[in-house]
């Protein structure tokens, strides 16, 4: 949530989608205190609708400009979602949205692998414990094992990161093989405080270290995707003077 929120207010403004597809527990809307007519339940249902005009009459759109689409959040008898429906979904929404954010939930299945395959960066989110390293390095062999999506693109995010914890971020870059792409610091009375008034970090506390936090991790993700444009840019070119 806080990361989409952020997104949508690096420079630009870009436009910044947000996708629950956590099935049991989807709770964005609560986190954001919208609450939404409609969820990708409809969506799924009338497949066959989907356009941008029927997107768009399904989103809620947040305050902050993001536009929101909630899981179905109980079990309401509606069709099950396939990876040939999400991968239409996300496809369009790829097409209208500069940024689409998933929260892809806690579980694994085909929907979800198919959303991993179709996005360019996935954050696997972990916490400084021996369980939680344990069970992050597993799930990184088999989504690398799996080929949905290239190594390099799967980056490990700390969440409730404390400097003095008994487990440091070189320690789990050891027990995950691979660098931390990033730490969010641990706030436990802030984030909670968010949380329970449905706003979003940089409302209630816009100075705070874990607002500014997530400001920063925004402002890697946007760089990073413009220096790939560029260098796609410069390929484009170099491939039409070469043909010249």
């Amino acid at each position: 949530v806080n990361l989409a929120v952020s997104l949508s207010q690096t420079k630009g403004n870009p436009s910044v989608a947000l996708v629950d597809m956590n099935m049991l527990f989807g709770d964005i809307p609560l986190f954001l205190g919208v609450k939404p007519n409609y969820n990708w339940g409809e969506i799924i249902k009338n497949i066959d609708r989907l356009d941008p005009t029927f997107l768009m009459s399904i989103l809620s759109k947040h305050s902050s400009g993001v536009h929101v689409l909630p899981s179905p959040a109980y079990l309401n008898g509606y069709p099950a979602a396939t990876p040939e429906t999400i991968g239409h979904l996300i496809g369009l929404m790829q097409r209208m949205f500069d940024f689409v954010v998933i929260d892809g939930g806690q579980s694994i299945n085909e929907s979800s692998l198919k959303a991993v395959e179709m996005s360019n960066n996935l954050l696997l989110v972990s916490l400084l414990s021996l369980t939680c390293m344990s069970n992050t390095s597993k799930l990184l062999k088999s989504l690398n094992d799996s080929g949905h999506l290239p190594k390099e693109n799967i980056r490990v995010v700390i969440n409730r990161y404390l400097k003095d914890s008994d487990i440091s971020l070189s320690d789990a870059e050891n027990a995950v093989k691979q660098k931390i792409f990033w730490a969010i610091p641990n706030d436990y009375k802030t984030t909670m405080s968010a949380i329970n008034q449905g706003k979003t970090l940089s409302e209630i506390t816009a100075k705070s270290p874990i607002a500014s936090n997530f400001r920063d991790m925004a402002y890697s993700l946007v760089h990073e995707e413009e220096e790939q444009e560029k260098k796609k840019e410069k390929k484009r070119w170099g491939f039409l003077k070469r043909g010249s």
